[in-house]
């Protein structure tokens, strides 16, 4: 795992790094934050699916994109659910050309004010299975003036009309406005004989207003503790950390075939047992 060391431009409280900027296209939404010489990039998929980009994508888009990948987080939003999460050569054509357009931008010196407000799970209701333990987080970003809005939540993907009514309604506010979730299969298997997916997104049962009302406090309490932040970093050692890979989706598919298949289990696991007791006490009454 690679390890992040403070430059010493950052020990001098010098903040390097480009601008904020989101960019838009057809099936990409992607979204540039500095923060002091490294730099999140969040990638929202519009059309299909946002959820986990394959590593064989993100290999591809180093090698086509000239980036300064060592200093670059790349983050999938999960917002946007949909039944297609595959990726094509076009997939991967269209976002390489928007990564581009950021790697273009000149590096100048920014003076960040952040703030970060929380609030809780119960606020939500003290019964659903769709936003976790962490409940949601707004964060706000004031970089060289130009306004940054982050709503996170605890959760596995989103409603797309609530997604889009969030980025719609702060952007009056904000330059930037991005809804993430933090891909949290708390309640994984909740839902799994009610629906296709095993799980909950947020805003499938909870109410969009409450979930509105609770953001719009969110950002309004955020925006009153907006100051100066100063970012540096440090060495972090990881161990035991094992990947999974592109191998997850084909379990995932397996796992799914296997759910829709479930009244033929059903069938053969319950109804042929019994079906034989009954013949074999039939036969065993007339011997």
């Amino acid at each position: 795992m690679r390890e992040y060391f403070a430059d010493r431009k950052f020990m001098s409280n010098e903040c390097i790094g480009k601008m904020p900027i989101q960019i838009r296209s057809r099936n990409f939404r992607v979204t540039h934050v500095p923060l002091c010489g490294k730099s999140l990039i969040i990638i929202s998929r519009l059309i299909k699916s946002s959820d986990d980009i394959p590593l064989s994508v993100y290999e591809e888009l180093k090698r086509r994109v000239k980036l300064d990948w060592d200093n670059v987080i790349l983050i999938d939003a999960q917002n946007y659910y949909s039944d297609d999460n595959t990726w094509d050569e076009n997939d991967i054509n269209e976002l390489a050309s928007l990564l581009s357009k950021i790697g273009e931008l000149e590096n100048q010196r920014l003076e960040i004010r952040s703030c970060v407000n929380h609030v809780p799970k119960y606020a939500f209701g003290p019964i659903q299975f769709e936003i976790g333990d962490n409940g949601l987080i707004t964060w706000g970003l004031e970089i060289n003036g130009k306004r940054v809005l982050l709503v996170i939540f605890d959760g596995n993907n989103l409603r797309r009309e609530l997604a889009d009514a969030i980025v719609n309604e702060f952007r009056s506010a904000f330059d930037i406005v991005e809804v993430l979730t933090t891909d949290n299969h708390q309640y994984t298997g909740i839902a799994r004989f009610t629906r296709s997916r095993g799980y909950k997104i947020v805003g499938d049962s909870v109410s969009h207003e409450l979930i509105m009302r609770n953001v719009r406090r969110s950002v309004k309490r955020c925006l009153n503790d907006l100051g100066i932040t100063h970012i540096s970093y440090y060495p972090v050692i990881v161990e035991g950390i094992r990947l999974i890979g592109d191998s997850f989706n084909s379990m995932v598919r397996a796992a799914e075939r296997g759910v829709m298949d479930w009244k033929k289990h059903f069938t053969v696991l319950i109804i042929l047992p019994i079906l034989t007791m009954i013949i074999l006490g039939a036969i065993l009454g007339i011997l």
